[in-house]
């Protein structure tokens, strides 16, 4: 197996702190976000603490990669939790094999790149996404902003509960991991043009982060992008 890969955060335009962290580990393959969530006091610092548990944790044994991706998890909900009312999104991927497994909390994000066309692997937890929530309620219709509020996150009291993705992956597939400071910044049309013209992870995540930038950078804006050269 052959994978190369590349990480960059920026604060962006408008933000007093840059609350973003990212994990980019060819070694144990393992790759991934933090954005520590808006609004509450030490964020950045929940965000930091979640992604150096998961990094002082890779040496734990790995019974299946689903298991052992969901320890890291709670490992990083501990460490953030030192941190409270501090509470941050948590985005991790590791390829074993052939196949890419996540686990995700959150509203970072993962595209998948397969011959020029981008799909997204992970959906956003937020009241807007959640099939519980009453849409047409009138406060969220006078107040739509709300559905945005985030359902999973890590770093505060009670249960950590991950979602867990697997992608079967191929040669040539391109992998995005980033934060809502890109992705709410770049249309998907965008976003596919942009990773499909690059030819190397570094070039590929500064093109990103300088489209956010240049669209408004109202957030901070963090990619880790990887290439699969082999299998």
């Amino acid at each position: 197996m052959h994978v190369r890969s590349y990480a960059l955060t920026d604060i962006g335009k408008r933000r007093a702190e840059n609350e973003d962290r990212y994990l980019n580990d060819l070694k144990e393959l393992l790759f991934g976000v933090a954005d520590g969530v808006g609004g509450e006091d030490r964020g950045g610092e929940a965000a930091e603490a979640a992604v150096t548990a998961i990094t002082d944790s890779t040496h734990t044994t790995k019974r299946t990669v689903e298991a052992w991706l969901t320890e890291l998890v709670k490992n990083a909900h501990k460490k953030a939790l030192l941190y409270a009312p501090g509470a941050t999104t948590l985005l991790l991927g590791h390829i074993c094999d052939t196949k890419l497994y996540l686990a995700h909390l959150g509203d970072s994000r993962c595209y998948l790149l397969r011959k020029n066309k981008l799909t997204q692997l992970t959906q956003d937890h937020a009241l807007e996404n959640d099939p519980s929530v009453d849409k047409d309620n009138s406060l969220f219709k006078n107040n739509p902003h709300l559905l945005k509020q985030l359902t999973r996150w890590v770093g505060t009291k009670g249960k950590v509960n991950p979602e867990l993705i697997t992608q079967e992956l191929q040669v040539n597939d391109r992998i995005l991991f980033c934060t809502d400071g890109v992705s709410n910044m770049i249309p998907t049309r965008v976003l596919e043009k942009i990773l499909s013209s690059e030819s190397e992870p570094e070039t590929l995540v500064n093109a990103l982060i300088r489209e956010a930038l240049l669209r408004g950078g109202l957030d901070n804006a963090t990619a880790v992008c990887v290439f699969i050269d082999s299998l």
